[in-house]
């Protein structure tokens, strides 16, 4: 398989390919037609490690294969929280590591084998949308991270709001919660588009927190599939004006709307190592295709 990338440092660009020996699985990486090194794929990352003498004058040492091509940034709650470092290892992101965020960030790398750079990190930890619009030009802002040249802004927010609803709260009080939050993501989202971002906006997941009642959990269940069906619809109907949706809720829920077992990161909120790997997939793919890109390497 053979790939063509650019690689810059220091302001100066490097025509390169990137081909890969399918029969025993080590890629050589050239450098204006010169062999510069060869390596195995990193069967966590994805990616390849950079560790051979006499390349450091090229390439940062150690590192990892620098083809990100398309620069995006994270916006919204925890889950947009992520590492702007491309190549993120895996490795350190246990369900116990409190890295839940940096794994949208890991797995859009890794997904497109590095095409996806992340360049901006928007995500505030538990946020509402609410909050999200009142940074306002200020640091994480949308136009914090729209500075930092990203083409593509995947978001995550929503659900910050709907665990203000109380356990068995009426419809109208479930509706004025969801109704708020989709109409404040719809301001970000055009924010976003006005910045000169495409947004990529993900579904809500599974939601069964270990800390929340069997009445807050299934109020709550039932307004993130409200949520998602309004934003999901309004998103639709603006026919890329607003970005895209990207519906993974049925991807990653079991029956009752909880995450499939051993999808979350252990808390019923967050997801998890495996979660993330399937939620974001599919995210992946619609950030490249929208990027110009339409496939994946």
């Amino acid at each position: 398989m053979l790939r063509h990338v650019t690689y810059k440092r220091n302001e100066k660009d490097f025509a390169t390919k990137v081909v890969e020996d399918d029969a025993n699985g080590n890629v050589t990486m050239y450098v204006d037609d010169k062999p510069v090194v060869t390596a195995e794929i990193d069967d966590v990352t994805g990616m390849f490690r950079i560790s051979a003498a006499g390349v450091a004058d090229i390439f940062p040492s150690p590192a990892y294969s620098p083809i990100g091509q398309i620069p995006w940034a994270s916006f919204g709650d925890s889950i947009a929280n992520i590492s702007t470092v491309s190549g993120f290892d895996l490795r350190q992101a246990t369900a116990a590591s409190g890295v839940d965020g940096q794994r949208m960030g890991a797995w859009l790398d890794i997904h497109t084998n590095g095409l996806l750079r992340p360049v901006g990190n928007g995500g505030v930890n538990g946020q509402t949308t609410t909050q999200m619009l009142a940074r306002a030009d200020g640091s994480k802002s949308v136009k914090d991270i729209a500075s930092t040249g990203a083409r593509i802004v995947v978001n995550s927010m929503g659900i910050n709001n709907i665990q203000t609803i109380a356990g068995g709260a009426d419809l109208a009080t479930i509706d004025g919660v969801v109704s708020t939050a989709v109409s404040e993501s719809i301001q970000i989202l055009k924010r976003q588009v006005s910045l000169g971002m495409y947004p990529v906006t993900p579904s809500l997941f599974g939601y069964a927190p270990q800390t929340a009642t069997a009445g807050e959990i299934s109020t709550r269940q039932a307004a993130v599939i409200k949520y998602n069906a309004a934003l999901g619809a309004a998103i639709a109907a603006a026919n890329g004006a607003l970005g895209s949706w990207v519906n993974v809720y049925q991807q990653v829920v079991d029956t009752s709307g909880a995450w499939i077992a051993n999808y979350d990161s252990g808390d019923g909120l967050h997801p998890g190592y495996v979660g993330c790997k399937v939620a974001y997939a599919p995210v992946a793919v619609e950030c490249v295709r929208v990027a110009g890109l339409m496939s994946i390497p």
